[in-house]
Order: C-alpha cells, then structure tokens, then sequence
C-alpha cells in the first residue's frame, strides 16, 4: 500500500475529512439540480445529519420518470470525484482503491469492508437510519460512481441492503476492462 494511504487509514486529518464531506454534498446538490444548504456554521455531525437529510429530502422530489437522469447524474459526479480521489492519492491497484473506499466510507459513518475477490459487505450505515429502500436505490448511484472511478473502472452492484431490512448490505465490484 502506498504511504499516502497508510497514513491515511490510520488518521484523517479533519479539514481533509471536512473537505471530502463539502465535496460530495456540492456534486450532490449538483446533480439533483438543487441549492446546496448552508452548512458552514453546523459541527461536523451536524453537517453529516443535513446531508442525510438534504439527499433524502431531495430523492423523494424525484418524479418516476427522472429516476435513471438523476441516476446517471449522480453516478457521473461521483465517479469524477473518484477518479479524481484515485490520481490524489495515487491509487495504482485494485487493493488501493478498497483501502481508500474504506477511509471515505469510514468518514461517512459507513462500515464499509471490501475484500480483494470483489465482495463488499456493510455491516453499519449512519444513512439507513434516513434512507428508505427505495432512497438508498437512488442514492447508491453515488457509490457506484465512487467506486467506479477509485477502482478504474470497477462496477459495484448491490444484492442485499440494510434499508431492505437486511442486517447489512451486500454487494459486489467487477473489475470492468476498457476492452470488454
């Protein structure tokens, strides 16, 4: 593992944590076509709570048939933001991008462990306390993006979720090549 990653996973500075939390919640708000709430004055959890409550509010504005635009707006900014996370920290290998998917999700409340065959497994999510099945279904386009673009091309599919009423959620990264 590289060392930016190491000392990373073992200490996220707060502005970095702070930072990465701005960032998604602004590619968020982008890709509803929504204004971003002022979150400046609110503490750390208190940030991640409107968040929470901001994506939740807005996908349930969705009208049925905006669901997959917002999907492939959602998945869009968030693979950009990977992909730009993946060339910061100098992600070369598959490896590194679970390490570093560990240390964003780690900083969002998500427990989220990945293992080098693809398995991905969720045993604590601070959203599902918000999120309906059918909320966390839209939301994860963000994840998939996440992940798409921190692994280079990896595609994350869910089979189980908390939010289903699951005790965690499942789910599972294929490696994709630009070839196939």
């Amino acid at each position: 593992m590289n060392l930016r990653l190491a000392a990373l996973n073992v200490y996220l500075p707060a502005p970095v944590r702070d930072e990465g939390l701005h960032k998604l919640f602004r590619l968020t708000a982008d890709a509803f076509r929504a204004r971003m709430p002022d979150i400046e004055r609110l503490s750390r959890s208190e940030q991640l709570r409107a968040y929470a409550i901001f994506t939740q509010d807005q996908a349930q504005r969705v009208k049925n048939e905006d669901v997959e635009s917002v999907k492939e707006r959602l998945f869009e900014r968030s693979r950009r933001l990977g992909v730009e996370l993946r060339e910061k920290l100098h992600v070369g290998t598959f490896e590194e991008s679970l390490t570093a998917a560990r240390i964003l999700y780690r900083a969002l409340g998500i427990d989220f462990r990945a293992h080098e065959s693809g398995g991905v497994e969720v045993r604590r999510c601070y959203f599902s306390g918000f999120y309906s099945s059918q909320v966390c279904r839209l939301i994860s386009s963000l994840d998939e993006g996440l992940i798409a673009g921190l692994s280079d091309g990896g595609r994350l599919t869910f089979s189980a979720r908390i939010s289903e009423g699951h005790d965690c959620c499942l789910a599972r990264i294929d490696i994709v090549k630009a070839n196939q």
